[in-house]
């Protein structure tokens, strides 16, 4: 009785938004489809490029990806962008743009870095997006 009773207690302190993560990393190269100037990736999530002026043709590799920290979390905030080199030009796919969900990442590939302004960042540069990981919460 006691164990149970300690279980529950620790359940209980379990954060509301761990509940509901689910994993994520930027797509992989193979799953980015294109249509026109617009390329897409659905697998549960939703990723979304729209390729500058310029920028055409499939994908041809990985090259990073941009998370923004909240204020004060240095590991939750936003998944900026993945970023992809194209035949020619650079795309960047946003995951569900018109609903940014909150992520968390750890630091095994994410590099800290500080940008104009003082502004902190965590970058991830792999030849593999899947190793760009995160936890998508909510």
């Amino acid at each position: 009785m006691k164990r149970r009773i300690a279980c529950v207690a620790v359940l209980l302190m379990v954060p509301g938004w761990a509940w509901a993560s689910v994993a994520g990393s930027c797509p992989p190269v193979e799953n980015i489809k294109a249509y026109g100037g617009v390329y897409t990736s659905q697998d549960e999530r939703v990723w979304i490029g729209v390729a500058s002026d310029g920028a055409i043709g499939q994908v041809r590799g990985f090259e990073s990806a941009l998370f923004y920290p909240s204020e004060h979390a240095d590991m939750r905030g936003t998944l900026a962008k993945c970023s992809y080199r194209l035949e020619r030009g650079m795309l960047d796919m946003h995951l569900q743009p018109d609903n940014r969900p909150t992520v968390t990442i750890t630091e095994e590939h994410w590099q800290r870095q500080r940008g104009p302004f003082g502004i902190v960042y965590f970058e991830c540069k792999k030849d593999d997006p899947t190793l760009c990981a995160f936890t998508i919460e909510g």
